[in-house]
């Protein structure tokens, strides 16, 4: 197969923007795909650089020749500076390497200046492109190990070049703890791209994490992706492995605080609920890294997905009770708060803590009753009680209050609960309220004992209105 100058200027297919061709000039590089075929175009203004080629390609240890080329393969190198064109085609033949030099449309002899231009140009070539990639990764492998791959993908131009050399290199057998923690470290340094270290730490997460020491420089080098998107992707994909243990997702927790987005951050941290074994140290893990999130509706969204995993320690939901205080939102916290109360027993320390939350950060009336409410629901002792009670004296409205009370006196109360009772009512202000919940429980008092008739009539001495106070009196004498 023969290659002829008119060729060269012949271009087909979509451009995909990928690494410049080194040291030319700061140029637009692209490579196009032209059959089976790769074709690298470089351009500036005074400089055009084309490479097609085709084949496993093998150079000399020196990088500066062809040492061999699969059947029917070829590689072609035109240049053109200032109107000038260069060009080599050098393509396999009969198990032998066929080479054509032409300067212009003139074909020269190869020796000595096609030899000569050849060792010029490719180094530099196979150091900003794939050709020869294997070839090369093999050669280095075997002359240094990774270290020797590793100081020459410093040398290369050009990020998906870098990435390339990357793959090749992480499959190669017999690769060591050491080994790939140094490969992470220095993908997480030598590869700009955000698109190509994130594939490259995805498409490697099992390698990587068969040893803690490259398990760790993994996580460091997905701090060094600044997109929000490629970062999460990474922390998602490793949070699949469901035989992490939680210092495994501490680590991979704390990696993630780097992300800024609410939206990636609480993704990540949902993920984290596929382990089967969520121990409390994962959950301490998720409500730690859930303080950077900044948005009520994220974290709020988070902490409902947690109370749903089963089965949670005690420990767990105090912990998940500690951190929904930072939640501003009445709504986000009141719907978080029901839904913990749903799923646990109503013992005096819980009920207390969340009375004592209601008090400190609920400042809406109705979200306040809504919780006491919900919790007034639940078989409770004298003493839980008698807390939810005290938190009544928190809501402002006499209207909220009462609506409470009203529900509570439809229970049979203990003589315990009565006095509760009867304490909160002399927090309403309102006759008219206050007269409501007396006469509501009045049915109560009357069979009960004198401590709870005198804590009545103490109740009804804060009443002003003769109508309302004798509406009262009569209630628990009828």
């Amino acid at each position: 197969m023969k290659y002829t100058g008119q060729k060269l200027i012949m271009l087909a297919g979509l451009f995909v923007l990928v690494s410049g061709i080194s040291s030319y000039a700061q140029h637009a590089s692209h490579t196009v795909i032209k059959g089976g075929s790769q074709v690298i175009i470089s351009k500036s203004a005074n400089n055009n650089f084309r490479v097609e080629y085709d084949g496993d390609i093998e150079v000399t240890v020196d990088d500066k020749d062809i040492r061999s080329i699969s059947d029917n393969g070829y590689i072609e190198i035109s240049k053109t500076v200032f109107g000038n064109n260069l060009y080599i085609l050098i393509e396999e033949q009969g198990g032998g390497l066929y080479r054509e030099y032409r300067d212009g449309r003139v074909k020269m002899d190869w020796e000595p200046k096609g030899r000569e231009w050849l060792a010029e140009i490719l180094p530099d070539i196979v150091r900003s492109t794939t050709i020869a990639a294997q070839s090369r990764v093999d050669r280095y492998f075997r002359q240094g190990g990774t270290e020797s791959i590793l100081g020459e993908i410093r040398r290369l131009e050009g990020d998906y070049v870098r990435a390339h050399y990357f793959d090749l290199l992480l499959k190669k057998s017999g690769l060591t703890g050491n080994d790939l923690a140094r490969i992470a470290e220095a993908a997480g340094n030598e590869v700009d791209s955000d698109y190509y270290l994130s594939k490259i730490l995805k498409d490697n997460r099992g390698l990587f994490f068969r040893y803690p020491l490259s398990k760790t420089a993994y996580l460091r080098a997905a701090a060094n992706i600044d997109s929000d998107h490629y970062a999460s992707e990474i922390f998602i994909h490793a949070l699949k492995n469901k035989d992490l243990n939680g210092e495994d997702v501490e680590a991979i927790l704390e990696a993630a605080q780097e992300i800024n987005s609410d939206h990636y951050l609480s993704n990540i941290l949902k993920a984290t609920l596929v382990q089967d074994n969520l121990t409390d140290q994962m959950i301490n893990a998720i409500i730690h890294t859930s303080e950077e999130i900044n948005s009520d509706h994220y974290q709020s969204e988070l902490y409902k997905e947690l109370l749903q995993h089963k089965p949670l320690s005690q420990a767990a939901y105090r912990a998940i009770l500690d951190a929904v205080g930072d939640i501003s939102s009445d709504h986000y916290l009141t719907e978080i708060l029901t839904l913990l109360l749903d799923e646990n027993e109503m013992t005096d320390a819980l009920v207390d803590e969340i009375a004592n939350l209601v008090e400190d950060e609920v400042s809406s009336d109705h979200y306040a009753a809504t919780i006491l409410t919900e919790m007034l629901e639940r078989d409770l002792s004298d003493a839980a009680f008698q807390s939810i009670m005290g938190s009544l004296g928190e809501i402002s409205s006499d209207h909220y209050t009462s609506e409470i009370l009203k529900k509570v006196s439809k229970r049979q109360l203990s003589k315990g609960e009565l006095l509760s009772y009867l304490q909160a009512v002399r927090e309403i202000s309102s006759d008219h309220y206050a007269s409501e919940v007396l006469v509501a429980i009045a049915g109560q008092v009357k069979g009960a004992d004198a401590e709870v008739r005198d804590a009545y009539d103490e109740a009804a001495e804060g009443i002003s209105s003769d109508t309302y106070l004798g509406r009262v009196m009569r209630a628990v004498r009828d």
